[in-house]
């Protein structure tokens, strides 16, 4: 049976639909939201989508919504380790008027802490063949890297990574020593990296994805394939919030079935389209707690 364990960030937002957007507090609420997020989450989900065994490990705040996070994760039976940090703040708040334009009054106030002891993790190890970690801070994924090493763990090691990761090439040396597995990427990103071939020749499988251009995977430096992703009777996608933990769990997943590189980005983009085309499966869209005022 395929398991992955996740160690990623997650969040949640509030969202308040007024009558129009004011600073003073004068606006009237009609309804609010709340939006669960963060990569870690989200891989985290849409993995659950595809396999059955899925581990998490994040930290949290202990506000209410935190409080949702933690039922939201048990509702759908992901195996979740999570850390309270007691003055975390996981959600900003946001306004959106009647005409759907919106501000944001206050922004997350998140803090980079995910640590696992050399013990839980050895556990982990144990239970989970292949590990995602997932655009958390280079010190930190360097600090994981190195109790994997000193564990002997010889499970598939996956990455995912943010600005900060691909601009320090410091932090990529070291990654290059690591033996790692699937390394993902966007285009964006892969431009801050300063030696691009040399980061694709050190990661066994590498993808590279581009919105509503597609996707790009490469083996060991090698292109071996481009994939458009085909919007299904050319219906027009207004955001792809989310559509890159969702083509990471679909790469990731196939390969560990044995397909090949080709097919398993083929079969990831297919899987992003309907995760797209349908709304109730986005993560922002799913998990979501309404209430009327």
């Amino acid at each position: 049976m395929i398991k992955v364990l996740v160690i990623g960030p997650t969040y949640i937002d509030t969202t308040y639909f007024v009558d129009r957007l004011a600073l003073d507090c004068s606006s009237k609420v009609i309804s609010k939201k709340f939006y669960l997020g963060g990569t870690g989450l989200s891989l985290a989900y849409y993995l659950k989508r595809l396999i059955n065994g899925v581990g998490f490990v994040s930290v949290i705040g202990n506000d209410t919504p935190s409080k949702i996070i933690q039922k939201e994760l048990k509702k759908n039976k992901i195996n979740a380790r999570l850390q309270v940090e007691k003055n975390r703040i996981d959600q900003a708040t946001v306004l959106i008027d009647q005409k759907g334009e919106k501000i944001c009054i206050s922004e997350r106030k998140i803090t980079d802490k995910i640590s696992i002891s050399k013990r839980n993790l050895n556990s982990l190890c144990k239970e989970y063949p292949a590990i995602f970690i997932t655009t958390i801070s280079g010190d930190k994924i360097l600090k994981i890297l190195e109790k994997l090493k000193k564990i002997g763990y010889l499970g598939k090691i996956c990455l995912t990574l943010n600005a900060g990761n691909a601009s320090d090439s410091n932090f990529l040396e070291k990654i290059y020593s690591e033996n790692i597995f699937y390394l993902n990427l966007s285009v964006k990103e892969f431009n801050l990296v300063k030696d691009k071939q040399n980061l694709l020749k050190k990661t066994k499988f590498t993808t590279l994805t581009d919105g509503a251009n597609g996707s790009y995977i490469y083996e060991k430096g090698n292109l071996v394939g481009k994939i458009s992703l085909n919007i299904i009777n050319n219906q027009k996608i207004p955001n792809f919030n989310g559509a890159g933990e969702a083509y990471a769990a679909g790469v990731i997943f196939s390969i560990l079935r044995g397909t090949n590189p080709v097919v398993s980005a083929k079969f990831a983009s297919n899987f992003v389209i309907k995760i797209l085309k349908n709304k109730k499966n986005l993560l922002r869209r799913s998990l979501n707690y309404e209430t009327k005022i």
